[in-house]
């Protein structure tokens, strides 16, 4: 399926528990945080590694200004410095999280307990922009194979799942202009997502939305229409 659908769950993969400094590197919550190699801390970077990755900027971060964001990378605890070697030039990290783990609301709303969705840059971006083609590929799929496992490129594989579930997983281009069905993550953390697609519409790159033109992430957020 490559990526029209994924799963998700809290357990990060075992490649990177390999290695686990990607996971301890976005476990912090501010650059000055000294995290132990814990279960709990590799959890946590890795939901925060899955939020970047599914909706690009979360709405529980605060960017830091680029003159700070220099300056503190300079007075990082020497224990930390080899988080993001080879990865992170610097060792920047010019962002810091909502107190209180506030971005695990919307890791929830996103993984569902590893249940079957479309990632949202596919239902804002792309297919919503051919809904009905789209849903009659789906249909086809679901009514030629029986199966009871999905293989997807992205996040978690070999997953358990049957049609019902697959078909259930582009509820949100079944919407329409009278109302929005759940796009999994929180319309806060999809506001980028749905100003790239607005941006790309009127500039004509891609053609209009035919579902969630009443979408709350134009409202809602950082990016949020005045």
């Amino acid at each position: 399926m490559t990526d029209t659908v994924v799963s998700v769950t809290d357990t990060p993969p075992k490649i990177l528990t390999e290695d686990p400094r990607a996971l301890l590197f976005h476990a912090r919550d501010s650059i000055d945080e000294v995290v132990q190699d814990t279960i709990e801390a590799r959890k946590k970077g890795w939901r925060r590694i899955v939020q970047f990755g599914l909706i690009f900027f979360p709405s529980q971060i605060d960017v830091s200004p680029v003159g700070k964001a220099i300056a503190d990378a300079s007075k990082i605890d020497r224990s930390m410095k080899t988080l993001g070697e080879g990865g992170v030039p610097f060792n920047l990290y010019p962002w810091s999280w909502h107190s209180n783990d506030a971005d695990l609301r919307n890791f929830k709303n996103i993984s569902k307990g590893g249940a079957l969705f479309c990632p949202p840059i596919l239902t804002k971006i792309i297919l919503d922009r051919e809904p009905v083609r789209t849903l009659a590929w789906v249909d086809r799929v679901c009514n030629r194979f029986d199966f009871t496992r999905v293989i997807s490129c992205h996040l978690e594989n070999n997953i358990k799942a049957n049609p019902k579930q697959f078909r259930a997983a582009f509820d949100p281009i079944t919407s329409s202009t009278q109302g929005v069905k759940s796009q999994r993550a929180l319309a806060e953390d999809l506001a980028l997502l749905q100003t790239a697609s607005d941006v790309l519409t009127k500039f004509g790159i891609v053609s209009a939305s035919q579902v969630c033109d009443l979408e709350p992430a134009r409202t809602v957020g950082r990016f949020a229409l005045k």
